[in-house]
């Protein structure tokens, strides 16, 4: 890394509006950031900026309050006014937080800066601003952070009585972060367990607990981009921003070129953001499923794994990095056998789980990323050695037999079909079909109207009135209707 890129200011931005958000961003985002290893230890520098996106309101709650008067001691803050769209901002939040990152992408990009995402509902670990000038300086371009949701009510009870806060800061050690995310976990974070019995469809990051420690092993396509370089930047596109999240693409469309310098957090000793939701906010239905206790579960799992991780809406980098197993722990993990085992049983799973890797990517990552893909399943060659060599592979012929059934059943049935179709040709049927049709439209049928009108009765007569409109037409029953209606 050179030195100018060393000397480069660092931009923080968040959005937020609203009281709550805005309690949120003071007590919890700016008063970890105050913790000693991250703001105190960000290198001076009067370029370094906090850009800020809330309403007018918002920004001058904040200004005498003890936090944000502390944060103005290490940092300058810069106000963004957001627009007034109340419509975008009752009806879809999420887009509206999207226009508030759109300003101030634009802005780092034009003042040549590093970006650095922060959130006001999350806590990030005492070290978080050190290991971002910890890579800077070791030249990587571009870092990003596994993230997740865990209980606001949960976390907040566990701060309260912990004693990591006091009037100027949360200081928050990452193991501890770890232990109270782990005690916490919000419910879409508790259906990405993969060994429960009401995994989630969606399985954006996928969790496995270590035996007998207080940690897991997870693989993930949510990262939160914390350094980001706009000033390398020779053109930038931020339109994924009119109609999706930060992050979405956004990162792989701009910044996918220097991934050959991206640092990946895969452990939490490094860094941890622990991100609070409300209970009720974004639940996901903990409903246990009979068919993920079946012998055929894990096929099941590995299909909606599978699904996602090949889906469109997921670009080539997450793809890549989903690769890399993630470590969160609040105890040490060194020298101890457990966690080597875990993460190779995993890797076998996630094998399993995405088959093959595209070429491209094969290309991109270099052989040694792949070289745990030991298992592909070729569907053309099965032979004894594959079904002996991964023992989920009977399952999977198991679980697909109703597939194969219905699919030899449907050409069975075309067969019929392509033979009755030859037939239904050479038979007259059309003779049928015109007789029925013309029976159909009643034509056949006044001899029986006129036998009935013969016997003179009001009901006939009054039925007949009615037939005649609906079988002839209206010149016929109108013009003759002097003699069809005399008594």
């Amino acid at each position: 890394m050179n030195q100018n890129n060393n000397s480069r200011p660092f931009y923080f931005y968040n959005v937020f509006w609203g009281e709550v958000h805005r309690q949120e961003f003071l007590r919890l985002c700016i008063a970890s950031l105050l913790a000693p290893k991250n703001f105190p230890s960000l290198v001076p520098n009067p370029q370094n900026r906090y850009l800020i996106a809330t309403t007018k309101v918002d920004w001058v709650a904040m200004q005498e309050d003890p936090l944000f008067l502390e944060l103005k001691k290490y940092i300058r803050t810069q106000f963004i006014e957001m627009p007034r769209d109340e419509k975008l901002r009752i009806n879809n939040p999420l887009l509206y937080m999207s226009v508030g990152h759109k300003i101030m992408v634009e802005i780092m990009y034009r003042e040549k800066a590093w970006g650095i995402q922060t959130t006001p509902d999350s806590i990030f670990n005492d070290g978080f601003v050190s290991y971002i000038q910890d890579q800077v300086k070791a030249g990587k371009m571009l870092v990003l952070c596994p993230v997740s949701r865990f209980e606001k009510e949960g976390v907040n009870a566990a701060l309260e009585a912990g004693g990591w806060r006091d009037k100027k800061s949360l200081t928050l050690p990452s193991r501890d972060a770890v232990k109270i995310a782990l005690k916490n976990m919000h419910s879409e974070c508790l259906a990405a367990n993969y060994e429960c019995d009401y995994f989630w469809i969606s399985p954006v990051y996928t969790w496995w607990e270590v035996p007998e420690e207080e940690g897991v092993v997870m693989h993930s396509m949510s990262w939160s981009p914390i350094l980001m370089p706009y000033f390398a930047l020779n053109e930038h596109s931020s339109g994924s921003l009119d109609n999706w999240t930060i992050d979405g693409n956004y990162v792989h469309e701009n910044f996918n070129q220097y991934k050959s310098k991206i640092a990946v957090v895969d452990d939490s000793d490094d860094v941890f953001i622990l991100s609070v939701t409300p209970k009720k906010n974004s639940q996901v239905p903990l409903t246990k499923n009979f068919t993920l206790n079946l012998p055929f579960s894990n096929v099941i799992k590995c299909g909606l794994m599978r699904r996602l991780y090949f889906d469109r809406i997921i670009d080539p980098l997450k793809r890549e990095i989903y690769l890399k197993p993630i470590k969160w722990h609040s105890r040490s993990i060194k020298e101890k056998e457990v966690w080597p085992k875990k993460i190779s049983e995993v890797d076998k799973i996630i094998s399993f789980a995405i088959g093959e890797p595209p070429k491209e990517t094969t290309k991109q990552m270099g052989p040694e990323v792949f070289h745990r893909l030991a298992f592909v399943r070729k569907l053309s060659t099965i032979d004894g050695e594959s079904v002996n060599a991964h023992k989920y592979f009977i399952n999977a012929l198991l679980v697909s037999l109703s597939r194969r059934s219905r699919l030899v059943s449907k050409v069975y049935y075309h067969k019929f079909l392509w033979k009755w179709e030859k037939v239904y040709i050479d038979v007259p049927y059309v003779m049928i079909k015109l007789i029925l049709s013309i029976w159909a439209t009643r034509i056949l049928q006044w001899p029986i109207i006129a036998t009935k009108a013969s016997l003179g009765d009001k009901f006939y007569r009054k039925r007949i009135n009615k037939r005649f409109k609906k079988t002839y037409p209206f010149s016929v029953w109108f013009l003759h209707r002097d003699r069809w209606k005399k008594d």
